[in-house]
């Protein structure tokens, strides 16, 4: 497909998103109004952390000391409105929960690294966002009924993704000769942010986890017109995330869309969903969409740069015998590789795998606390899967579906991208996921007491 091809077909779809959203003006301006009116101190902070994200970089120089100064002013306001509200709510500050005391330690760590690292202040400011993400979450809990509270917080989440979304398409109108990236023998170019300045494997990550939300709902909604919105969305977010070309984005949403079929009992569609795909690899009258098929995955690379996983392999290596020279305190949170401090060669790169990234930098004082915060989370989440609690109704039941598919999501991507490592697109959702797991922990007096 040329560049005006893919215009076109997204054009198309923005306009189905646009006129379904016309036909649920009602719905949705009655769900803003009441999220706006819902809005407390502790969703200001999360939406102007949100706002710092939104950074363009200059990787040019391993002296890079902080991203800029906009984003500094912008956390330093998030930070003095948090503290007032924490202030405020002292009294009401819930005992502190293994996952928060491990995310909490993984920060600290981070701290310290800070007085070994050859750029001792961004270790420690990389290190001090992660805290403030710990302390947010201690001050959404305070607001009651949690369970509630919670939900329209990783709404919220949702609603900063889907604003990333919009921009990747809008970005594609005004600069297509930027949005899109093509390479050698790759049948598609592979779309990026450029507004909001992020690779394609970020737009992959932003347009599966919406894909999967819309699929989730699109099967509980009862409503026609609802439907028809997500159906559209579907499409939408569907189609960017295959213009992105992310192969583990990929892989994680066809995991997590087989865990929400089976758990909303659509084994029809999930039957159907196995059918297509032996289909394409065993019929030999598919042969051409096969090989075309096999293409798109390896993006135009060699047989040497596939089966090396993008150098993956040769990172994970290297990283390991860095690793082995400084075990336990690592080379400082975010400096190890990003900026140069491991090898001035690996400036603006990263370890492709949250695993190797954390190892290298923080060594097993930041990774022991982190990863066991990870299996806290997921256990908590993903058993609650197979045993719902007594309290759960059907609606909190599909909204557990949807969490959990997207914890599924994170957690491959995790493999071989860098994910809830640092603050950013990601780490967000991992805040979510955190308190959500503290939240259905609680009996329902304590979730859903006012």
């Amino acid at each position: 497909m040329n560049p005006f091809q893919i215009k076109l077909l997204v054009l198309s779809l923005f306009c189905l998103v646009s006129m379904a959203m016309l036909l649920n003006f009602s719905l949705i301006y009655k769900t803003l109004g009441n999220n706006l009116k819902n809005m407390k101190a502790g969703h200001l902070v999360w939406f102007i952390l949100f706002l710092a994200i939104l950074r363009i970089r200059d990787k040019t120089s391993g002296n890079l000391i902080v991203d800029n100064y906009f984003q500094l002013i912008l956390v330093f306001f998030a930070t003095s409105i948090l503290v007032f509200a924490l202030m405020r709510s002292i009294s009401s500050l819930p005992r502190l929960n293994a996952s928060i005391i491990f995310i909490a330690l993984y920060a600290f760590s981070g701290i310290f690294s800070g007085f070994y690292s050859p750029m001792p202040f961004l270790s420690t400011y990389k290190a001090l966002i992660i805290l403030l993400c710990v302390l947010e979450c201690l001050l959404i809990l305070t607001y009651k009924p949690r369970y509630y509270s919670l939900e329209y917080f990783i709404n919220l989440t949702y609603f900063f993704y889907l604003f990333l979304l919009f921009s990747f398409v809008v970005g594609l109108f005004i600069f297509p000769e930027k949005s899109i990236h093509y390479v050698n023998n790759v049948s598609l170019g592979l779309l990026q942010g450029v507004l909001i300045k992020t690779n394609p494997n970020t737009v992959g990550v932003i347009s599966g986890i919406l894909t999967l939300l819309f699929i989730n709902r699109f099967f509980v909604t009862t409503k026609f017109k609802e439907k028809i919105l997500y159906i559209t969305f579907i499409l939408f977010s569907l189609t960017i995330l295959i213009l992105a070309q992310s192969r583990t984005c990929i892989a994680a949403f066809v995991c997590s869309l087989i865990i929400v079929l089976i758990f909303n009992k659509k084994i029809v569609s999930l039957l159907i969903l196995f059918f297509l795909g032996f289909s394409i690899f065993a019929i030999q009258n598919l042969s051409i969409y096969k090989n075309d098929l096999i293409n798109y995955y390896k993006r135009g690379q060699s047989e040497q740069a596939f089966e090396s996983w993008s150098g993956r392999k040769i990172a994970w290596m290297s990283t390991w015998k860095r690793f082995e020279k400084s075990p336990v305190l690592g080379y400082g949170m975010a400096a190890g590789v990003e900026y140069g401090a491991v090898s001035k060669s690996l400036i603006g790169s990263h370890m492709h795998s949250s695993y190797f990234e954390i190892l290298l930098n923080t060594g097993l004082l930041g990774f022991i606390p982190w990863f066991l915060c990870l299996v806290v989370v997921s256990k908590n989440i993903l058993k609650r899967l197979l045993i719902p609690p007594d309290w759960f109704d059907k609606k909190m039941k599909a909204f557990h579906i949807e969490v959990s598919s997207l914890l599924i999501f994170f957690l491959i991507r995790s493999i071989a991208g860098t994910t809830f490592a640092y603050f950013d697109f990601t780490f967000i959702f991992y805040a979510c996921f955190i308190l959500y797991s503290v939240v259905i922990m609680q009996n329902a007096e304590e979730a859903l007491q006012l």
